[in-house]
C-alpha cells in the first residue's frame, strides 16, 4: 500500500486512486507502470526492429493499444495482428551477408588500397604527359620564336658589314682632310656615305626588333653592341661629311688666296720689269714699260678679286691686310703710269711729280706688306682645325664606340663559327 495513498471520490464503487505525484510508490501504479513498458518499441543497435518486441509487426503482447481496459484484447485489435503477420510471411526474405574471417577482410582492405593507389598513380601520369605534352610544345614553340630572332640578329649584322668598306674609305680620308681632301673624294664619299645610310637603317631596324625579343643574354647583348654599332657609324658619317665640307671650303678659299698671291707675284715682275725699261728713256723702251705696268696693274687686279672672293668663301680668315696692300700697290702703280706718259709727252716736271707719288705709294705698300703672313695660305688650316674641332672629336668618339662594339660582334662571330 502506498504511504501517500488517499481516498478519491468516485462515480465507480470500490474504485482508487494514487495522487499523481506520488503514484511511484504504489504497487499498483508500478504494475501500470510494468505493462505500459512491455507495449514500448525496442530498437536494436543496427536500426532493425526485433519481431515481438512492439512496432507494426511485433506480437499481441507488445501491443498497449490492442488490450482493452478490463485485460482483454479487443477485435480491432486481434485482425491487425493477423494482417501483418500475413503481411510479413508476403515478402522475400535477404539473403544473408557472407561473414569474412579477420584475415579475409583484412585482404580485402588491401586489395581496395592497391587499386585506389593504382588509380591515383594513372591519373597522376595521365597529367603528367599532359603537362610534358603542353611543355615541350611550348618549349618547341619558344625554341623557334628565339631561332627567328637569332636569324634577325644574323641579318642585321650582314647589313652592317655591308658598310665597312664606306667606313674604311671616310675613316682614311679624315685622318689629314685638309691635305686630302678634294673636290671629287668628296664627291665620292658624299654619294657613297648616302647609299648605305637606307642599309644601315634597315640593320638598325632589324637590331632593335632582335635586342627586344631575344631571352638568350649573350646574343641580347651582341643585339645591342650591333644597335650600338650603327648608331656610332651613322654619327661617324654625319660628323665625317662635316668635317670633309669644312675642309673642302677652307681648302678652296685656301687655294683662291694662293692664287691671288701669285699673281700679286706676278704683277711684282711685271712693275720690275717696267723699271728697269724706263732706265732708257727712249720712246720705244717707255711705250713698253707702260705695257709692262699696266700688265703689273691687271695681275693685281685679278690678285684683289681671288682674294676678295676667298674672304668672302671662307669668313673665318680675313684678308682685308691683303687687300689693302693689293690696293696700294695698284695705285702706286697708277702714278708710275702717268709718268712714263708724261715722259712721252715730254713732260718733265710731271713725270717727276707722278713719280714722287709712285715712290711714296710704293713705300706706303711696303709698309703694309710687312704685315702680311709668310705663308698667306697658313691661316686656312689653322682656322678649319680650330672651327672643326668639336666635331673631330665628336667623330673620334663614334669611331671608338664604334670600334668596341665590332670587336664584339667580331667576339660573337668567332664564337658561332667554333
Amino acid at each position: 500500500m502506498c504511504l501517500m495513498r488517499q481516498r478519491m471520490p468516485s462515480s465507480t464503487a470500490g474504485t482508487t486512486n494514487c495522487r499523481w505525484w506520488a503514484r511511484s510508490h504504489c504497487s499498483r501504479c508500478r504494475a501500470k507502470k510494468a505493462a505500459g513498458k512491455a507495449s514500448t518499441r525496442v530498437i536494436p543497435r543496427n536500426g532493425k526492429r526485433t519481431p515481438g518486441a512492439g512496432g507494426d509487426g511485433g506480437s499481441a503482447a507488445g501491443r498497449g493499444a490492442g488490450v482493452s481496459a478490463t485485460g482483454g484484447k479487443s477485435a480491432q485489435g486481434a485482425k491487425g495482428v493477423k494482417a501483418s503477420k500475413a503481411s510479413k510471411a508476403a515478402k522475400p526474405a535477404k539473403p544473408a551477408k557472407p561473414t569474412l574471417s579477420f584475415d579475409e577482410e583484412i585482404a580485402r582492405r588491401k586489395k581496395r588500397r592497391r587499386f585506389r593507389s593504382l588509380m591515383a598513380v594513372l591519373v597522376i601520369i595521365v597529367i603528367s604527359v599532359v603537362l610534358l605534352a603542353s611543355g615541350t610544345g611550348y618549349l618547341y614553340q619558344a625554341h623557334q620564336t628565339e631561332q627567328s630572332y637569332v636569324q634577325t640578329l644574323s641579318d642585321a649584322i650582314d647589313l652592317l658589314t655591308q658598310t665597312d668598306e664606306v667606313m674604311l674609305d671616310l675613316d682614311e680620308e679624315l685622318q689629314d682632310p685638309f691635305e686630302s681632301v678634294s673636290e671629287e673624294k668628296l664627291q665620292s664619299i658624299r654619294q657613297a656615305t648616302q647609299e648605305v645610310l637606307p642599309t644601315l637603317d634597315q640593320a638598325d631596324e632589324l637590331a632593335k626588333s632582335a635586342s627586344a625579343n631575344l631571352v638568350n643574354s649573350d646574343e641580347q647583348d651582341v643585339a645591342g653592341q650591333t644597335v650600338t654599332a650603327i648608331s656610332s657609324r651613322e654619327s661617324m658619317i654625319s660628323y665625317g661629311l662635316q668635317i670633309l665640307e669644312a675642309a673642302y671650303t677652307a681648302k678652296s678659299a685656301s687655294q683662291q688666296m694662293m692664287d691671288g698671291w701669285y699673281a700679286v707675284a706676278e704683277a711684282d715682275e711685271d712693275a720690275r720689269a717696267a723699271a728697269a725699261l724706263v732706265e732708257d728713256p727712249t720712246p720705244e723702251n717707255i711705250q713698253a714699260s707702260m705695257e709692262q705696268t699696266q700688265a703689273a696693274i691687271d695681275a693685281l687686279n685679278n690678285a684683289s678679286q681671288l682674294i676678295s672672293q676667298a674672304q668672302q668663301n671662307y669668313p673665318a680668315v680675313n684678308r682685308d691686310a691683303y687687300i689693302s696692300y693689293i690696293t696700294k700697290r695698284v695705285e702706286a702703280l697708277g702714278y708710275a703710269l702717268a709718268s712714263d706718259q708724261a715722259l712721252l709727252d715730254r713732260n718733265k716736271e710731271e713725270a717727276q711729280a707722278q713719280n714722287d707719288a709712285y715712290n711714296q705709294a710704293d713705300a706706303e705698300a711696303a709698309e703694309l706688306a710687312q704685315g702680311l703672313d709668310e705663308d698667306p695660305t697658313a691661316a686656312y688650316e689653322a682656322a678649319f682645325d680650330q672651327a672643326t674641332k668639336q666635331d673631330f672629336e665628336a667623330f673620334e668618339a663614334a669611331r671608338t664606340q664604334a670600334g668596341a662594339s665590332d670587336a664584339a660582334i667580331r667576339d660573337y662571330l668567332g664564337k658561332q663559327t667554333k
